[in-house]
Parts: structure tokens; C-alpha cells; sequence
């Protein structure tokens, strides 16, 4: 469905006048595939866009997620191109249900029912942040700060691993006297730099021991007389439910409506071309297998979920396909092996840097606290 939204006009940012153009709702998969192209668009050319941002990721997420959601689509005028997105969604109004840092605190505030609002990729997407043309991203913000303020209802929007430095600018377009403001720690996210070659990479960036180790573990499981590989051009859907199957083994059963949300991501970027999924077999025996998104744009091979059989730990499997994987991504020309969420020690072993991601709970003060500073 497409709703109407903000009508081309100017907002106050400070002591200058900010032009904040149209602002369309999305909240239907139809009307979402027919600006699928254009989304494409926009975020090829935006070079801050990450693959968690892209219609292939989000249309995967969007199709599976059970809260009602919105995509808010900007543009400079009605019924010109698209120069930003915004996906959305109207998180659970019972604290029972929600990942939240504000939900306990807006609770013992407002009560239970209170209406919150969060990027449509959490928790799943490890990065979120917006979509922009070049040029336009004060307008872009600003009429998305607009309207979020004015067109929707929401006690506390939060805005978790975002990747993106246009959030402060988005921030500024909110008030003090209407609205609070709460920055949470911030999320660890390692990356690692490639290198030309697989060899130039071992030889620069694993630490000594991780270095033996990487040389020896391949050796070992490649002389497994049995050892075949399979990748997501030989049987998509099987690979995915194996590498489900792998992962739940590893660390635990997830009920089936997450598991839903998964396929559904993972069968929209394995149409659109953008998923990697490789699995090593013992013959008919699934040891271990890795799922990566490929983020084409910014050359970064992005590392989302692993796992491996543990009668077959004795081959440090998750070493391995790992060490694989990185090795493939290097063969491919990525130039970032981004490991997303997560500081385990074994990251920083294998060469990986530091980066972080932002979180905040934005809140909009009730009656009484703004009587209260009047």
C-alpha cells in the first residue's frame, strides 16, 4: 500500500532552512517490488549502504517479519526519482515480547501498551543505517526526522547497530524539549583487511600459532578421503536447510517462526546473487558449512553464520571452513572479510581490526515531562 506523505516544504535546522521534499509509506510487498529497481539504484550509488540495506536483503526480511512494518521512501518532489529509504517497523507493544533496551524503562513510565518503533532489519541485520543519493542527504534526513515526528505514533524509536555517520545529522533534526536522547555501548563488529593472495594473507595478517594452525587444519581435512564441497549453485534449498541444520546443532533449536525469518533471507539473496553458502561433506555426511552475504559494492564479504558437525571437532572444522572461506573471498577480489557482530578472541587471531556500531533509544517526552520543563 502507498500512503501520501510529506508535502514539499522547508524545516527549521538551526539558524537555516532545510527543503524536505516528499515523503512516501510502504507497507505492502507489492507496492515494495514496484521501487525494487529504483532502491537498487539509489543504494549502488550510495557508498555507505551496506548489503543489510539493500531490496535483496530487506525484501527477504520484510516478507517474513510478523510486525507490521513500513519502508518511508523520499523523494525532491512528487513523482520524481527515489533519493531515499527509511525501512521501518512497529516493534510488540508487550515488554514480554521485545529486544529492547528502552522497553522496561518506557514500561514503568507509560505502562505496558507503549507503542515503540525500530529499523525493520533488527535483530537480524548486523548493520542498519539509511539510504541516499549523493547530494541529498540533508533533505533526505530531514524529511525523514519530519516525518517520523509528525506522521507517526511512537513512544521510543530505537535505532540499534547502525553503520552509518549520517545518524548524528538524523539526531540533530529531533528536538531537545520534545525529545530524549539515550546512547547505549556500542556493538564490536571485527573486520579484516585482504590481502592479494591467499598466501600474501597468511603470511601478514593471522597471528603465529593461528598461522600453524590454519596450514595444518586444511592439510588435515583435505586428505579426508571422503571430503567433497558443495556451494549454493549446486542445490540452493539444500544448502541452506543443511547449513540450518549444522548451526541449530552447534548452538541450539530455534523455534520454527525464526526459522522462517532465516529462509526468508536467505532465499531472497540466493535469487538475487548475493549469498555464499559452501559446505564440506564427509561423502553424505555435512561437517561443517559457513553463509556469508556478498556485498559486491563495497567489495566486503560479509560472514553471518557458521556451523559444524562435533563428531567431527577432532578436524577443527570451524577453523577451517572459515580459513576457507576467506581464502574463497580473496580468490573472489573482496577486500574486507567483514566478521559482523562479535569480539571472540578467535577474530583478532585470524589479522581482524576493530570497528563499532552506534545504538540509541530515541524517547519522546509525555505531557507531564514537558510541563514539567516549561
Amino acid at each position: 500500500m502507498w500512503c501520501s506523505g510529506l508535502p514539499v516544504g522547508t524545516i527549521k535546522d538551526g539558524s537555516k532552512s532545510v527543503a524536505i521534499g516528499t515523503v512516501d509509506t510502504i507497507s505492502e510487498l507489492g507496492s515494495l517490488g514496484e521501487i525494487e529497481r529504483e532502491w537498487a539504484v539509489v543504494h549502488r550509488a550510495d557508498p555507505i549502504a551496506t548489503v543489510f540495506t539493500s531490496a535483496a536483503w530487506l525484501r527477504g526480511r520484510l516478507s517474513a517479519l510478523t510486525d507490521p512494518w513500513c519502508v518511508l521512501v523520499a523523494r525532491p518532489g512528487v513523482g520524481e526519482p527515489i533519493v531515499g529509504l527509511l525501512p521501518l517497523r512497529f516493534l510488540p507493544s508487550s515488554p514480554a515480547e521485545q529486544i529492547s533496551w528502552a522497553a522496561d524503562q518506557v514500561s514503568s513510565i507509560a505502562g505496558v501498551g507503549v507503542p515503540g518503533l525500530g529499523m525493520a532489519g533488527s535483530p537480524l541485520a548486523d548493520y542498519t543505517g539509511f539510504v541516499c543519493s549523493a547530494g541529498y542527504e540533508d533533505m533526505v534526513l530531514a524529511a525523514f526526522a519530519d516525518h517520523v515526528q509528525s506522521r507517526m505514533e511512537w513512544r521510543y524509536l530505537e535505532i540499534h547497530e547502525a553503520l552509518d555517520p549520517r545518524l548524528d545529522a538524523f539526531l540533530g533534526h529531533f528536538p531537545k524539549e520534545r525529545f530524549r536522547v539515550e546512547w547505549h555501548p556500542p556493538t564490536p563488529c571485527p573486520f579484516l583487511e585482504l590481502n592479494d593472495s591467499w598466501e600474501a594473507y597468511l603470511g601478514a595478517r593471522p597471528r603465529p600459532r593461528m598461522r600453524r594452525e590454519i596450514r595444518h587444519d586444511l592439510q588435515v581435512m583435505e586428505r579426508l578421503p571422503g571430503l567433497r564441497r558443495t556451494s549454493v549453485d549446486d542445490d540452493g534449498e539444500l544448502q541452506i536447510s543443511t547449513l540450518l541444520e549444522l548451526w541449530q546443532g552447534r548452538w541450539g533449536k530455534l523455534p520454527e517462526p525464526q526459522l522462517a525469518q532465516y529462509r526468508s533471507v536467505f532465499r531472497s539473496c540466493l535469487k538475487s546473487g548475493c549469498l555464499w553458502l559452501d559446505i564440506l561433506w564427509d561423502r553424505d555426511t555435512p561437517i561443517t558449512g559457513l553463509l556469508a552475504f556478498l556485498d559486491r559494492k563495497r567489495r566486503s564479504f560479509c560472514f553471518y553464520i557458521t556451523g559444524f558437525d562435533e563428531r567431527y571437532a577432532a578436524l577443527s572444522p570451524g577453523t577451517v571452513i572459515i580459513a576457507h572461506a576467506i581464502r574463497e573471498a580473496i580468490r573472489n577480489g573482496y577486500r574486507v572479510f567483514d566478521f559482523l557482530r562479535g569480539d571472540e578472541p578467535y577474530k583478532f587471531s585470524l589479522g581482524a581490526e576493530l570497528r563499532q556500531t552506534e545504538n540509541v533509544t530515541i524517547l519522546r517526552k509525555t505531557d507531564q515531562e514537558l510541563q514539567e520543563s516549561s
